[in-house]
């Protein structure tokens, strides 16, 4: 598992214009409070300042392969930085962010997103969108923000969608797809797959499937056929200026470019409710037009954020296919590990800083988030198991002459909605035909042993056809198989009597409840992939033996964010679906939990332990 799970708090920074001119940057959230300040554009408006000589010498995902020297004009990744900051942080919206840093020294584990709010129909501010705000520093410090797991930086477009958080279940589940047609610059997807497949063999948090030679239709059929977490492009992107619109390269049938719009791409991942993120590891997939009268949304990566996707990684100028691999490795192995988002694609631009720290590269990704608290997936909750119920006597169905030793008989139906227990009492015995017999009165005789139809245990498998399962146990009485004695007329042989109690017999009470004042309990929590794991060992001070069942749905884990985990197996004995727990005087016994899947990222729990008469017990975590 990765570092302790940084949690974020936002920090969120809308631009517009002012009435006075220019533009106007206001602090709509922010640890600290509100704030609003007015400033100009950056000289570096359009981009121009950067320079893209570095890419063009090597292979880059771009359709349109350009070659642009050097320029003295060229600024260093530091020197734009240091002017977007000087150029918004300012007056009140500095202070605020001052203060909000000022937290993090003193709390390793919080983080701050800045979150850059966008309206990308407003075509006064459209110029600030294409500003590279990942390449944002601290004015004092000059560290970038997004090279920090503590400061992660992400874009929020206001689009008329809601989002909300997609229930998940792990592994966390990934269609790569690649797609290099012929006649343009060939890229070594190899290579990015084969790094790809090792991470699907190394790592059991996530499951890579692929899609080669990719064409927007056969991703729509992928998509559809099964359910995808992370949808994972490799290849070509390309952005024209003039109309402002975005493209990606599939392939075509005969292995030709196939361009498809940003808008027709959105089309194809419709009605997908289980896909939360795309990652668009192409050249130019984050940018957007914002031409008077053009849609803003037909660049690739917006025109996703319209349809619905939460979140989208994309890159905002052309990048290298190095760089394109490092960033992809890196990415994904964090989110396997179970990183956030924020983390993860903070982990991969350093990856691409690591190979070339002098340049800009390594901000060329983007991410698009439109969840309001950042967390694209939710633990899904797991269906507890159903309780079975013990096996009952109840009486035969007739006397039978041939066998006079017939018991009492009780029959568990068990369906799709519980369990139905159905008892039939001594007095009467239920006729083949409905109706009832009369019981005859005779001479007591000795106890028949008594015949008796087990439960039938619930099935704990995720998937499968239950449907034959249902069918055999849904107790249908015309499905029976009909004994032929019992068709025959009532015999003159008794049925057996209930056997009368004896004075001295031992008459079952209910147990005490337990006293648990002198029952503590420490836990040792192990967040896995597929589970979390806890070691519970119990110590009874008293001197008196201690024997307490839990409350299995009562007894849960909480994370940092109050969400709910419950048990699906415990190593107790067990009294029904509930642990037993036997404690002698002064002495200590250790049980084993496993509790849910943890949601993407939660590391940090609390247990909570219930009897099923309500008491708590105390647990500690070292």
């Amino acid at each position: 598992m990765s570092e302790k799970q940084v949690r974020f708090e936002d920090f969120v920074i809308q631009f517009d214009t002012s009435s006075r001119g220019g533009f106007r940057a206001r602090v709509l959230k922010s640890p600290f409070g509100e704030g609003v300040v007015g400033f100009s554009l950056p000289s570096l408006a359009g981009g121009a300042a950067l320079d893209p000589s570095g890419i063009s010498r090597s292979i880059s995902r771009d359709i349109v392969a350009q070659t642009v020297a050097p320029t003295a004009a060229a600024q260093q990744p530091l020197e734009i930085g240091l002017e977007l900051y000087r150029s918004v942080f300012q007056g009140q919206v500095r202070t605020l962010l001052d203060k909000s840093c000022g937290q993090l020294e003193m709390s390793p584990n919080l983080g701050l997103r800045l979150k850059i709010k966008l309206d990308p129909s407003d075509a006064e501010t459209g110029a600030l969108a294409d500003l590279p705000w990942e390449l944002l520093c601290d004015g004092e410090t000059e560290d970038f923000f997004a090279l920090s797991r503590q400061t992660s930086l992400v874009r929020y477009l206001d689009v008329p969608r809601s989002s909300q958080p997609i229930p998940f279940t792990p592994p966390l589940r990934i269609l790569a797809v690649g797609a290099s047609p012929h006649g343009m610059q060939p890229l070594d997807l190899d290579e990015e797959t084969r790094r790809l497949e090792e991470l699907n063999r190394s790592s059991p948090g996530v499951e890579v499937r692929f899609l080669p030679h990719a064409s927007a239709g056969t991703v729509r059929e992928a998509l559809s056929e099964d359910t995808y977490n992370v949808l994972h492009f490799m290849g070509h992107g390309t952005f024209d200026r003039a109309s402002g619109e975005g493209m990606l390269a599939f392939e075509a049938a005969d292995g030709s470019a196939d361009l498809v719009s940003g808008k027709a791409f959105a089309t194809k991942l419709r009605d997908l409710r289980s896909l939360g993120v795309v990652v668009l590891n192409a050249c130019n997939t984050a940018r957007a037009g914002h031409q008077v009268g053009a849609s803003p949304f037909r660049g690739v990566a917006t025109a996703l954020v319209l349809g619905g996707v939460p979140a989208v990684v994309a890159m905002q100028r052309p990048i290298s296919d190095r760089a394109a691999i490092g960033f992809s490795t890196a990415f994904y192995r964090h989110l396997a590990r179970g990183d956030s988002i924020d983390v993860a694609l903070t982990e991969g631009r350093q990856a691409i800083h690591s190979a070339k720290p002098e340049g800009f590269e390594w901000a060329t990704p983007v991410l698009f988030l439109r969840m309001p608290e950042g967390n694209v997936f939710v633990a899904k909750p797991v269906e507890p198991p159903e309780k079975s119920q013990p096996p009952v006597l109840a009486p035969p169905p007739a006397p039978v002459p041939v066998t006079p030793k017939r018991g009492l008989v009780a029959k568990v139906v068990t369906g799709a909605a519980g369990a139905v227990l159905v008892i039939v009492i001594s007095m009467k015995v239920i006729g083949p035909s409905g109706g009832t017999v009369p019981e005859p009165v005779k001479e007591p005789v000795a106890t028949p042993t008594p015949a008796v139809t087990p439960a039938v245990s619930p099935r704990t498998h995720r998937t499968g056809n239950d449907s034959q399962n249902h069918q055999a146990v849904t107790g249908n009485p015309d499905s029976r198989p009909k004994d032929p004695v019992l068709q025959q007329p009532p015999a003159t042989t008794p049925a057996p009597a209930p056997t009368p109690v004896k004075p001295n017999d031992p008459v079952e009470t209910p147990a005490p409840v337990a006293d648990i004042s002198s029952l503590t309990a420490q836990a040792a929590i192990e967040p896995r992939e597929a589970s979390i794991h806890v070691t519970v060992t119990f110590k009874n001070a008293g001197s008196q033996r201690l024997s307490v069942i839990l409350d299995a749905e009562e007894s849960i884990l909480l994370d940092e964010q109050g969400r709910r985990y419950t048990a699906v197996s415990f190593s107790l004995p067990s009294s029904g679906s509930n642990p037993r727990l036997e404690v002698a005087p002064n002495n200590s016994s250790s049980g084993t939990f496993e509790f849910q899947a943890p949601q993407l990222g939660s590391k940090k729990f609390r247990l909570s332990l219930v009897t099923v008469d309500g008491h708590r017990i105390k647990v500690s975590i070292p």
